[in-house]
């Protein structure tokens, strides 16, 4: 994929399965473009013939191509009729790698511009590219060199256990600055994620599931895709609009590109949108629309959460669904995610009061048997409140109990363990 800019508008647009070929653009499977992409591109892409018959497209003069993060290569001021075009120097495989660019008819070509540290790796695979065609005469397969050495690569960090907790401990030393807690099994659901593992993350509401997904991230060192309830195909895979265009999806982009695609309430999910998950997981490749197949980025990975173990709806969460065993049976491992008492007293700041409150309530909720639910979301607003307003009645009215009538309250007030909490006296006031 490429993205090329407009010099006058400053509109951008995308053009995927394609790659630079002595200033070409071509499609890079060998495949003919289609009847809507030309037409759909006209006036920006002018159709050629390549020296091996096959289509491919320049730019027009109006266009240019926008290489890395948003950066672009300088563009130099257009030749006078009178001067020659700058040539290109000579190259070989041992003293530098293939430089590909793309450049209108009428503008000299650039030097390429010093490469900065994201775009190492990119050097080296053309290094090795340029090598190996030395080597072979020029005859190289170069998709089945990058799928070789992707392949090897995850290898290596699969294998390297030590390697994996180094990484552990330095994405924690790093959130140490920010104050940063993990649940107890953090560790472990790191370490299978970063081997290529599905996790699923189960528990009741608010325990924690979605902020240890994006911990799980930020210590593998991965993009962070997020996403909740798929209720149709379209939601995982994406769709064409009616330019043609492919509208993606967090799951594509961490599929395409690598990264941490998290599914949150994976249990109330659409079947159907299941079903794309399934399929991608199984076969390591999906047909998107438009795009057409692609392989799992090596370092594509997928953690899913819900409320329940995925067999349907209980008394406590009456719109889990139940999902079919093939669907379950794509994660290797289940990882139950609960209250933590560590956690708890971090959110609470510290504050002793409320972290014992809220346990010995939800013991008490517990007991009676009552539906309610207090999360981590009650104790980060009980500790706002301690911190301004300071109405304990009030928050548990507002907060704690929100949804529970008197005769809920007075039988969970009752089966409270320790009536003499500041936070326990506050709600008797309530009933």
């Amino acid at each position: 994929m490429i993205t090329i800019k407009n010099i006058s508008t400053g509109e951008t647009k995308k053009v995927f399965n394609t790659e630079f070929v002595n200033g070409y653009i071509r499609n890079n499977e060998g495949k003919v473009f289609s009847k809507r992409f030309i037409s759909s591109w006209a006036g920006i892409l002018t159709e050629t013939t390549g020296e091996d018959g096959q289509q491919v497209f320049t730019l027009s003069a109006d266009w240019e191509v926008v290489t890395g993060k948003g950066e672009r290569k300088p563009r130099q001021p257009k030749a006078k009729k009178d001067e020659p075009k700058a040539q290109d120097e000579p190259t070989t495989s041992e003293a530098q790698p293939e430089v590909v660019e793309v450049v209108t008819e009428d503008e000299p070509k650039v030097e390429a511009q010093p490469q900065t540290q994201a775009e190492d790796d990119t050097t080296n695979e053309q290094a090795l590219i340029a090598a190996l065609k030395n080597l072979r005469g020029g005859a190289v397969d170069i998709t089945k060199v990058r799928e070789i050495v992707a392949d090897e690569l995850t290898k290596l960090v699969a294998t390297d256990a030590k390697k994996a907790a180094k990484v552990i401990e330095a994405a924690k030393r790093s959130n140490e600055k920010k104050n940063e807690v993990y649940c107890a099994k953090f560790q472990r659901i790191v370490a299978k994620v970063s081997r290529g593992n599905n996790v699923y993350l189960f528990g009741p509401a608010g325990s924690g599931k979605s902020h240890t997904a994006e911990q799980v991230a930020e210590a593998l060192g991965l993009d962070f895709y997020g996403q909740t309830t798929i209720q149709f195909a379209h939601d995982v895979r994406g769709y064409g609009d009616a330019g043609g265009n492919y509208q993606d999806t967090p799951f594509y982009k961490a599929f395409a590109f690598g990264g941490l695609y998290f599914q949150d309430e994976y249990d109330r999910s659409n079947a159907e949108a299941a079903i794309v998950l399934n399929s991608a997981l199984a076969n390591g490749w999906y047909d998107f629309p438009i795009v057409g197949r692609v392989e799992a980025h090596p370092n594509f990975r997928f953690i899913a959460a819900g409320n329940t173990l995925m067999t349907g709806a209980d008394e406590e969460y009456v719109t889990g669904q139940e999902i079919d065993a093939s669907s379950r049976d794509r994660f290797a491992y289940f990882f139950e995610i609960d209250y933590s008492h560590e956690v708890e007293l971090h959110i609470a700041h510290g504050n002793e009061q409320i972290v014992s409150f809220v346990e010995d309530v939800r013991q008490a909720i517990k007991e009676t048997g009552i539906k309610h639910v207090v999360s981590y979301r009650a104790t980060a607003a009980m500790i706002d409140e301690v911190e301004n307003e300071n109405d304990l009645t009030a928050c548990c009215d507002e907060s704690v109990f929100k949804t529970l009538d008197v005769d809920a309250r007075r039988e969970i007030y009752e089966r409270l363990n320790d009536k003499t909490n500041v936070w326990a006296k506050a709600f008797r006031k309530l009933i």
